[in-house]
């Protein structure tokens, strides 16, 4: 088991108090952990911001769990041995089920 593994099996048994209990709010808080995840990639540089990168992967992939199982998609922390195939693994199952992953950026926003 990887130590991401660990990390993540952690964090869901953290937060398992406040999970969301609907799919609208668990789909809320994937947006808003993506958002973060979209934003920190293009700021964290450097060895001093690998926590802070490593928590906002982590923030996400509980938030996409928790839309995942909020829709009856059977997900597992030990399945992220890598992470970003599992992510995309996921995200895909969740739009297969006509989830919208996509949030409006602040530009799309005042495009409108």
């Amino acid at each position: 088991m990887s130590m991401y593994v660990q990390f993540l099996e952690a964090a869901l048994e953290a937060g398992a108090d406040s999970a969301p209990t609907t799919t609208s709010a668990a789909l809320a808080e994937l947006r808003r952990c993506r958002r973060v995840l979209d934003t920190a990639t293009n700021t964290h540089v450097g060895g001093q911001d690998t926590s802070a990168a490593l928590a906002d992967q982590l923030a996400y992939d509980v938030a996409l769990m928790a839309t995942a199982r909020s829709v009856a998609i059977t997900c597992d922390p030990r399945d992220f041995d890598r992470p970003q195939l599992q992510r995309e693994e996921l995200e895909q199952a969740l739009e297969a089920k006509g989830v919208q992953l996509a949030y409006e950026t602040p530009e799309s926003e005042m495009s409108q």
